[in-house]
């Protein structure tokens, strides 16, 4: 009996088999770079919400208040679609004063909706938040939100933690 053989040299056999194997492979490894990718992006929400808290120390440092929003500001569209920079910025006049501009959320998906960055403050104390954008959520994380425990990422002045 003849065997078929492929213009690559390798039985139909083998050339089957070695497409079943990085299909397996495709499968087994898809997952685990999209949960890298996740991780990678919440880790970046957390770099991002820590420069805020530092530059809204800064910016009380030098005002002896934090810039004042009469409610949450964000730049997703139900919480006013706002800018990056300025006076219409989700955190009004922060940036570029006291960074080259706020950040967006690393997911290019992002803000739609009511997920993205949000701020609220009475000048006294504040919050921010990444809102409806993390995907883990650990109850010890410095980031955790005990108001949104399952949707939310903070960073807090004392008195604005429970809003």
């Amino acid at each position: 009996m003849k065997r078929a053989i492929h213009k690559s040299g390798f039985t139909l056999v083998e050339v089957l088999v070695v497409v079943v194997v990085l299909g397996i492979l495709a499968a087994i490894l898809t997952p685990i770079v999209g949960q890298g990718v996740e991780e990678s992006r919440d880790r970046r929400r957390e770099v991002d919400l820590k420069h805020i808290e530092n530059s809204l120390a800064e910016y009380n440092m030098k005002y002896g208040k934090y810039p004042i929003v009469s409610t949450w500001s964000g730049d997703a569209p139900a919480y006013g679609g706002k800018g990056y920079t300025g006076s219409s910025g989700y955190i009004p006049n922060l940036a570029p004063e006291f960074l080259k501009e706020l950040p967006r959320d690393p997911n290019p998906s992002y803000p739609v909706g009511s997920q993205g960055y949000l701020y609220y403050s009475n000048g006294t104390d504040f919050k921010v938040l990444a809102h409806y954008t993390p995907t883990k959520f650990d109850p010890s994380s410095p980031f955790y939100d005990p108001v949104r425990p399952t949707t939310a990422y903070q960073v807090s002045s004392s008195g604005g933690k429970n809003w």
